[in-house]
């Protein structure tokens, strides 16, 4: 073999041994001075309590005490090749993982801890942690074997399981009790007496406020009525005088705050303490929103539900101090499905329901189960309100048929009252059926914006 020959197998050789060792994973050793910037992570943090808080959600002295409480438990010993990780980093790691769910990669990279480590680490620290806690926790047997270990567990799974049970069968008593209140018919239904009883009715100066007034009077009620318009008031008062019963009748302008507050103590004084709120009165404009001037849109919220925030705060409080008493709200329908040309009105009566529900709610929780509230829905009245409305499936209400109905359903206690009865079935289909579906049953087939596009509404004069 000559000279030149060897040379060219050598360095074959040489460029094969290093392209194979070059391929080969060099393995890493665990030394002291690498192992040193595990330290530094902290060192960092600890500078500022602001950026200790942000890595940790914990403040320095927060961790120093649950790493004074924790780490005899969680300490490492020192081998020839390698330092432990220590206490104070091990906690750190955990509490990290816990506070953001960081992934293993990146708690290795931050640590300077590989991942197989770190997998071990986690679940011991929590362990330590946990067992350290439970000598601060007030632990109390919920059945045996089991432990309430939290406060957020107070409530216990038997307490759950009896409390779901109770509403089931509650609730199968509650519809059979209504499906048979539904049929009994009305003359043999026990309905309570309105004899003696202050009413106050607000808007009786016509319409159904004012029917109200007549049938209420009737019954043997002491009847209040306020309204702003002073002749209505008037033929109202001899509606019912000449009938040969007696009634009270202010001037009030139900947008003025300080005015219903000034009449609530004036009826108390001259005729006693309110045994039932009637909030009856409303107004509307019958404008598209852009042709809503401020002042009807502020006029309307004013009347139509501010007003009911004035009187309830004015008179429940003497119901309550006395055990008794009943409050009637008169929403819409229009408060529960949004009507064309009544971007007001809608919206004032969608309030209404709002509000009654919340105070229903509060009645109850507070234990005031004497004192009633009833939520009046009716669809669209035969009043004058709604001049020019021609609605295409549904005629009008006539106003006599809504009174009558709404003493009925105040003399049972009724919590709802949706006039016509078949509107409660129709209305959940806005939240079940699709929006587009929804449009066109009321765009087509109902015709509900064609039949408001002749509704007058209130007088262009008035609304300036």
């Amino acid at each position: 073999m000559s000279p030149e020959e060897v040379v060219l197998l050598c360095g074959a050789y040489i460029f094969l041994h290093k392209s194979i060792s070059s391929k080969k994973k060099r393995k890493r050793w665990w030394v002291r001075n690498y192992l040193l910037r595990r330290q530094d992570v902290l060192s960092d943090l600890c500078m500022f309590d602001g950026s200790f808080i942000n890595f940790l959600r914990m403040s320095k002295s927060d961790f120093k005490y649950l790493l004074q409480n924790v780490g005899p438990f969680i300490e490492k010993q020192d081998t020839n090749l390698r330092s432990a990780v220590t206490a104070e980093t091990r906690l750190a790691i955990t509490l990290r993982y816990l506070a953001t769910g960081d992934s293993y990669s990146s708690l290795s990279y931050t640590f300077r801890v590989s991942k197989q480590l770190i997998s071990r680490i986690i679940p011991e620290v929590c362990k330590n942690i946990i067992r350290v806690l439970k000598n601060y926790i007030q632990t109390s047997t919920m059945l045996e074997g089991t432990k309430i270990n939290s406060p957020s567990q107070m409530a216990s799974v038997f307490d759950i399981a009896k409390d779901t049970v109770l509403f089931l069968v509650l609730s199968c008593y509650y519809i059979l009790e209504s499906l048979f209140w539904t049929l009994v018919p009305n003359a043999i239904r026990p309905m309570k007496s309105l004899k003696g009883d202050v009413v106050l009715v607000t808007g009786g100066a016509g319409g159904v406020g004012r029917l109200l007034a007549v049938k209420l009077a009737r019954l043997g009620a002491k009847v209040v009525i306020w309204d702003i318009s002073v002749e209505g008031l008037k033929k109202t008062c001899a509606a019912v005088t000449d009938e040969g019963y007696e009634i009270a009748s202010y001037v009030v302008d139900l947008s003025d705050r300080t005015a219903v507050y000034a009449a609530a103590e004036k009826v108390k004084r001259e005729v006693g303490k309110v045994d039932m709120l009637i909030n009856n009165a409303g107004t509307v404009f019958g404008e598209t929103l852009l042709d809503l001037s401020d002042y009807a849109i502020e006029t309307t919220y004013k009347v139509n539900i501010l007003s009911h925030y004035w009187t309830v705060k004015a008179f429940l409080p003497d119901m309550i101090a006395t055990g008794k008493g009943h409050i009637v709200t008169v929403g819409s329908v229009a408060g529960m499905l949004g009507t064309y040309r009544c971007t007001d009105y809608s919206g004032t009566k969608f309030a209404t329901i709002g509000f009654h529900e919340s105070l229903f709610t509060e009645l109850k929780a507070h234990g005031h189960n004497t004192i009633h509230a009833t939520l009046v829905c009716p669809y669209y009245i035969n009043t004058g309100m709604f001049d020019g409305v021609s609605p295409r499936l549904m005629p009008m209400l006539e106003p006599d048929y809504v009174a009558e109905t709404m003493i009925d359903s105040i003399r049972k206690n009724e919590v709802n009252c949706v006039m016509p009865g078949s509107v409660r079935y129709l209305l959940p289909l806005k939240c079940l059926l699709p929006a587009k579906m929804c449009w066109d049953l009321m765009h087509r087939v109902m015709k509900g914006p064609q039949a408001m596009m002749e509704f007058k509404g209130k007088p262009k004069a008035v609304a300036t």
